[in-house]
């Protein structure tokens, strides 16, 4: 048995991984699907000293009472950030690292300096439009999100602080004792192939590649799912 702990990214909640977290259990496994603060169904606690540090911390307390057993942390998007911080100060409890379509942090890198420089002045006026200290969720159509599940999806987005994505990640290296590492590809957009390449001579590290946009865990459960099951299997030799 495994035990999955599934990281959402910027603007979304625990409930985007439904479908996935389905699968898992039907596959015997145990999931546990947190919501970061100030987001999602914990959105009443956002305020502008919510920041990378809190999400981090989120999960490290995920984590830390997690169930003994074999323990997958995955993160989607901005949840690359999160996991990578929380691998960081408790790799002992973490067997595996899933980084499903997201962003793989140095010391020192921000979220928002890892993005385009148009996408970077899109998210700071519209934070400055908002009230300064969090970001209106994005229209999902511009990510390719399929037409059935854009109503369902916007609905339930919430803003997402501005400090959580400017805020620099700090690193001791601890994560990279963690000797089990994935990174999969939304072959549908353009940018994950950075992260892929970059580790692809690593031993320690394994890539896939799935035919969906950066919207996969909508648009292609399944496939994220049967990805999900292969790493709780798969060790270097």
């Amino acid at each position: 048995m495994s035990v999955y702990v599934l990281v959402h990214g910027a603007w979304l909640g625990g409930w985007c991984w439904d479908r996935v977290a389905r699968r898992l259990r039907e596959a015997g496994h145990v999931v546990i699907t947190p919501t970061l603060t100030g987001l999602g169904d914990r959105q009443e606690l956002c305020n502008p000293g919510v920041n990378l540090d809190t999400h981090i911390q989120d999960i490290v307390a995920v984590l830390t009472e997690t169930p003994a057993g074999d323990v997958v942390l995955v993160g989607h998007g901005y949840g690359g950030m999160v996991i990578t911080g929380a691998a960081d100060r408790v790799p002992a409890r973490i067997s595996a690292l899933v980084y499903l379509d997201c962003l793989v942090p140095e010391d020192g890198d921000c979220t928002m300096d890892m993005w385009p420089p148009g996408r970077q002045k899109l998210v700071l006026d519209d934070a400055a439009a908002f009230g300064g200290h969090t970001v209106p969720a994005p229209n999902m159509a511009m990510f390719g999100l399929n037409p059935a599940d854009l109503d369902w999806v916007q609905a339930r987005m919430t803003p997402h602080q501005l400090a959580a994505l400017q805020q620099p990640i700090r690193l001791t290296g601890a994560h990279q004792t963690i000797e089990r590492n994935f990174y999969v590809i939304a072959q549908d957009r353009i940018g994950g192939e950075l992260f892929f390449d970059k580790h692809q001579n690593d031993p320690t590290w394994r890539g896939f590649r799935i035919k969906a946009g950066h919207t996969l865990i909508f648009d292609a459960p399944e496939a994220v799912a049967e990805i999900l099951l292969q790493t709780a299997y798969w060790h270097k030799v």
